[in-house]
């Protein structure tokens, strides 16, 4: 996902400075209704706990941690997903009467403590980690990825000479003229 850089200001003619790739989520975080679940097991929650508190508690928890990188990343690794619109339930229970379908979930994220990112500004890749260095573990992956071939140059050759060329031009300004 591309985000602007500096808290929402676009730098470049309203294009997104950096994209970010999260590799490996340690944990995802998942809510349908009054139901949570962290990494697929459903936690139990006590009465008036709910789904939002599970989440605000991670977020509070994980981001204390400090990035191993340059502070001025805006984004170093954490909470990425999606909250669905049902997501009101949890803050305005009275009010608001709309369910998650079984099958969809009112929530979906994932915690990433590294993530590779390109900076479109400086036009280079960088890394970041809030846990474990995986650098090498990736660069090794991306090598073995990458293929190269040596480009192919070859001269190519039409066999349609200069007067058969001509020709069919007249004749395609003919038919357009009639």
């Amino acid at each position: 996902e591309s985000l602007p850089p500096h808290g929402g200001r676009a730098l470049m003619s309203g294009d997104h400075r950096f994209t970010y790739i999260g590799l490996s989520p340690r944990c995802t975080l998942q809510a349908r209704n009054e139901k949570c679940f962290l990494d697929g097991a459903e936690v139990p929650l006590e009465k008036g706990v709910t789904p939002f508190s599970v989440l605000a508690y991670m977020v509070d928890t994980l981001s204390v941690q400090e990035s191993t990188n340059n502070a001025s990343i805006m984004f170093t690794g954490g909470m990425v997903g999606y909250v669905e619109y049902e997501a009101a339930q949890y803050r305005e229970a009275q009010a608001f009467q709309g369910r998650t379908p079984e099958g969809e979930w009112t929530f979906d994220l994932r915690y990433y403590d590294d993530v590779l990112l390109f900076d479109r500004l400086e036009q280079r890749w960088m890394y970041t980690t809030r846990g474990r260095n995986r650098l090498e573990e990736i660069l090794s992956i991306l090598r073995a990825y990458v293929v190269s071939k040596q480009p192919k140059v070859c001269e190519q050759k039409d066999e349609t000479s200069r007067t058969e060329f001509e020709g069919m031009v007249r004749d395609i300004i003919a038919k357009e003229i009639v």
